[in-house]
């Protein structure tokens, strides 16, 4: 069965959309152990923001208070 030019165009994309998430996992794999703990702390503040805007009780973030 052949596939009409839409359907190799979403097969393209697909496949470099998969590349470029396989090589940002790859990047942020090889970062300091600091820098990651830099973006998780980041993470979770961004979460207690969803958390107090929903009106949920905010979770303690590593390194604060």
């Amino acid at each position: 069965m052949r596939m009409s030019g839409r359907e190799k165009s979403l097969e393209i994309l697909t496949k470099k959309s998969l590349q470029g998430k396989t090589e940002r996992r790859l990047l942020l794999a090889r970062e300091p152990i600091e820098k990651k703990i830099e973006r998780l702390i980041q993470l979770q503040k961004m979460a207690n923001e969803v958390r107090q805007a929903a009106g949920r009780p905010v979770r303690r973030v590593w390194g604060v208070g």
